[in-house]
């Protein structure tokens, strides 16, 4: 048995701690959440976290791990690390079945598992549960195979409205596999392929390890990223119309996104190296089928919104809808390009024994567009037109002996 607790204390101005409860950390304004509201008066945001593990391992063949972790409403660590979202609870545990001395002679070990988990929110509204079937086996000769099935029950997201009410998605399925070979030859590769298959839900996922090490001090890494979107539910925008309702829209977006990685290390001498790291990154949403979300916890997919037949404004860039009471809204178009490309070459000298100097030369260039453009190799182009950040830097460390 294991756990650990953690406590947060967040303290200033009224103004700051009503943002921090309307921060996408907590959006303690959403609808739909009766246990939560922003305090206007506060000047101080308290909350806890932890784990509660038990289980059975060691040499056993047949292992179990029970967690169960939480964060309260009001925990919040960004200040000093990284919380994507707090107000949660939840339970997730494995059976697994594990051999480390197979009979057969090309088989190094293998196991099975199955495992399931279940979240909730401090209102006790249960978010998520999923089923999950995993196995791997791994070779006398170093190379292995991953793969997982999993069944997600339930899903309700409580921060897609960004403060608006939840939202229930329909079941899905997904679907992972990796293969790797040998770690320790000259050319090794890994590679992972995933998917989500669900009514509203869709998404492809890929990408490549390759290793190469030419001569010994030499070290080449890439990694090829790509990756297919198909949501029928994203959100796109929110605003207030005359009778001074809140309307949120979401729409089905197609996402590609694409990158490659390259890393290079290489030592001059064992005090002297050179090191590189490059990713060129680009991201393209394409949305249409836009909705109006009305009744987003409707059991009937068909009953959570109202779909839209709205008007786009070439020149402004602006879809425009008039309801069925007559009252006209508008909202920007979604489309978007990113393109951003990011590199640093490091020159490390250790000059004396614990002594070292370090030249740096980063840069990084980025750009957004509200269009959707399909084209690799225009997007490629765009990338190189953006202005680059350059940062250089200088480090020296000099170690005084005792």
């Amino acid at each position: 048995m294991r756990g650990g607790v953690q406590y947060s204390y967040v303290e200033g101005s009224q103004e700051a701690m009503a943002a921090l409860q309307r921060s996408p950390v907590h959006y303690f304004q959403r609808e739909g959440a009766p246990h939560l509201s922003v305090d206007s008066s506060l000047t101080n945001l308290q909350g806890h976290s932890g784990t509660v593990s038990v289980g059975r391992g060691g040499e056993n063949k047949i292992r179990t791990t029970h967690t169960y972790s939480w964060a309260s409403s009001g925990f919040n660590l960004n200040d000093a690390g990284f919380l994507q979202s707090a107000d949660y609870r939840g339970l997730r545990g494995s059976v697994t079945y594990r051999e480390n001395s197979p009979t057969a002679d090309f088989l190094r070990s293998y196991f099975v598992s199955t495992a399931y988990q279940t979240d909730w929110d401090y209102g006790n509204l249960n978010t998520f549960n999923q089923l999950r079937l995993e196995g791997e086996t791994r070779f006398t000769n170093r190379w292995f195979v991953w793969a997982s099935v999993n069944l997600n029950l339930k899903t309700i997201e409580t921060s897609s409205l960004r403060g608006g009410p939840p939202v229930m998605l329909n079941r899905r399925s997904g679907t992972d596999m990796r293969l790797g070979s040998d770690p320790s030859k000259k050319l090794s590769f890994s590679y992972y392929h995933g998917t989500q298959l669900g009514d509203i839900v869709y998404g492809h996922f890929f990408w490549m390890d390759i290793r190469y090490r030419p001569i010994p001090n030499l070290g080449l890494t890439s990694r090829i990223d790509y990756s297919h979107r198909n949501y029928a539910l994203q959100y796109v925008g929110q605003q207030s119309i005359e009778t001074g309702e809140r309307i949120y829209l979401m729409g089905r977006m197609k996402q590609d996104v694409a990158g490659l990685t390259l890393r290079a290390d290489y030592s001059i001498t064992p005090n002297l190296s050179i090191q590189f790291y490059g990713n060129p990154y680009i991201s393209t949403g394409k949305y249409n089928e836009f909705k109006r979300m009305t009744n987003t916890m409707a059991s009937d997919y068909d009953d959570r919104f109202v779909l839209l037949n709205p008007t786009f404004d070439t020149e402004r860039n602006l879809y425009s809808v008039t309801n069925d009471e007559g009252r006209d809204f508008a909202f920007r178009n979604p489309d978007f390009s990113f393109c951003e490309f990011r590199f640093n070459l490091v020159f490390r000298w250790e000059y004396r024994p614990n002594s070292k100097l370090y030249l740096v030369w980063s840069q990084d260039r980025s750009g957004r567009q509200p269009v959707h453009t399909p084209s690799l190799g225009q997007n490629m182009n765009e990338m190189f037109q953006y202005h680059p950040h350059n940062v250089f830097m200088v480090k020296l460390t000099y170690w005084i002996s005792p």
